[in-house]
């Protein structure tokens, strides 16, 4: 298997094998990986062997390199060539990854599923790790399970990990297989205490897309028909549990007559009631029977966090006082708060809005997005509220890219760009929350306009329309494509090596017999 081109074979396998485990458990298991292949590629030398075979592959990696170029050509329009410079080094993946992993003979499938197995397992010591947090310390936000990197790309991450370990499952002969039911149920459970809603979206697609496979692979009319009709019942089913959902998060139990409220408190004070908002909490109008002075007065002798401060989860603390409130239906005055219990008073600080047990899953994750929905329809503060946050943040990178439609603001310049449009609109996002667009695609024209964005594209989709792969190659760059929907995904180095890896991977060192059969050939 490694024959003359030994040892920069081995190390090759050895090195991608160690970066694959590191893209789930830490920088330090990406960097040195990536510098290791760079320098194994340049002491291999046999330039010309590596020339030959990226024409075989119509020159497809010299086209991903455009990717970076294009980084690169932009700096010269920057005004802050330092941040434009740290960039460059950041994405140095995109200049390795595509020169190694294109011009370096194919992989063979024992090699390949080696390199498979390693990802998984680092897959499997980061739930491992995430599964520690949640257990045995005390959270206040279930990002905090994902302990090595943000919880967007280890959703990515799983939602691979399962296809791969179903194919593994259903086309491997050995006995020893049947050991991957374990982190294959370690993985899908994560995903509900993960409550990611891009975690539930690639676990759906893992699995549509091997039961997709399975037929394909069985060519029955029976099996095809099968799917189709899971795939309809599915997406009635799915609707119907959204709809289902929204119905509980807007059904009223309230029995406050609209047209007769009180207008004062037990002790006197002035109630507030914004009869045009339809917010609820556990089915009781948030915004009726609220007396700010009365609660900040109770507020003071209860907990030592101010009511104009933050909680725990960093979300404004008046507005948790008087959603767990509500959710209790208790009104927002003295006797109100002074009627919560002390460990009423602690979950409030930790950042609970509800009084109500917390539920997982995605029924909760499902609810908690309506409500996201429904709050900023009524211009509620969108700080720490990450549905809310994102509508922002995309509306702040399109205007951006409007402002700058040719050639965009540069990486230099991109953030100080975003902060000026935030202050220059008086956002009512806080400083820690004005980020950029969210989205990979959008941020690629918002920093290097119609032109820099047009040639990314083309660097990207060149090789997708040039190379024929399996379809599974193809799903892969899917679940990639998720994180850049989702996320600014190359601008953290775990991101960007996550993508330009598993790019690389699946487009130049795939074959279609990879994905079935024995891995011993």
């Amino acid at each position: 298997m490694l024959g003359e081109n030994f040892p920069h074979r081995f190390f090759y396998i050895f090195l991608m094998s160690l970066l694959a485990f590191g893209l789930s458990t830490g920088e330090i298991l990406m960097s040195i990986p990536s510098i290791g292949l760079a320098i194994n590629w340049l002491v291999e030398a046999k330039f010309k062997a590596k020339w030959e075979r990226i024409k075989s592959l119509r020159y497809s990696p010299l086209a991903f390199l455009l990717v970076y170029v294009v980084h690169i050509f932009w700096l010269l329009f920057t005004n802050d060539v330092n941040n434009g410079v740290k960039d460059l080094v950041l994405k140095l993946p995109l200049l390795c990854f595509p020169l190694v992993l294109g011009s370096i003979p194919i992989l063979s499938k024992k090699e390949w599923w080696t390199i498979v197995f390693a990802f998984i397992a680092g897959v499997i010591v980061s739930t491992l790790a995430g599964y520690y947090v949640y257990f045995l310390k005390d959270i206040t936000d279930y990002r905090e399970i994902s302990v090595f990197i943000s919880h967007i790309r280890l959703s990515i991450l799983i939602g691979m990990s399962i296809l791969l370990i179903l194919l593994a499952l259903f086309h491997f002969e050995s006995k020893q297989k049947y050991w991957l039911l374990i982190p294959l149920i370690l993985f899908a459970y994560f995903i509900r205490i993960l409550e990611s809603g891009t975690g539930y979206i690639c676990l759906a697609m893992a699995i549509f897309v091997f039961l997709v496979y399975q037929a394909y692979i069985f060519k029955k009319k029976i099996y095809f028909i099968s799917l189709l009709v899971f795939t309809l019942i599915s997406f009635a089913g799915g609707t119907l549990w959204v709809y289902f959902a929204y119905e509980s998060v807007v059904e009223v139990k309230d029995s406050a007559d609209i047209n007769n409220l009180e207008q004062t408190t037990a002790i006197g004070g002035k109630y507030i009631h914004h009869l045009e908002s339809n917010l609820l909490e556990n089915g009781y109008y948030v915004w009726l029977y609220v007396c700010p002075e009365e609660v900040d007065s109770a507020w003071q002798q209860r907990s030592v966090f101010k009511m104009d401060s933050l909680d725990m989860k960093g979300q404004p603390m008046y507005g948790t006082i008087y959603r767990y409130l509500t959710s209790k239906g208790l009104r927002k005055d003295y006797l109100g708060v002074m009627a919560l219990k002390d460990e009423d008073i602690k979950a409030i600080e930790k950042g609970n809005v509800s009084a109500m047990p917390r539920k997982y899953g995605i029924t909760a994750r499902i609810k908690e997005i309506i409500y996201e929905v429904i709050s900023f329809r009524e211009n509620i503060d969108p700080n720490n509220r990450s549905i809310i946050q994102r509508m922002y943040y995309l509306d702040a990178g399109y205007q951006v890219f409007k402002s700058n439609i040719l050639l965009g603001v540069t990486k230099g310049d991109e953030m100080e760009t975003y902060y000026k449009f935030y202050e220059d609109n008086k956002s009512r996002l806080r400083k820690e929350y004005q980020l950029r667009a969210h989205n990979q695609l959008l941020s690629f024209f918002v920093c290097f306009g119609l032109i820099g964005g047009i040639i990314i594209l083309f660097g990207i989709f060149y090789p997708i329309f040039t190379l024929k792969k399996h379809f599974l190659s193809y799903v892969i760059l899917l679940f990639l494509f998720i994180g850049c929907i989702t996320d600014d995904i190359l601008d953290t180095q775990a991101g960007v090596t996550l993508f330009s890896f598993f790019y690389c991977w699946a487009f130049f060192q795939t074959k279609s017999s990879f994905y079935h059969k024995s891995i011993t050939s």
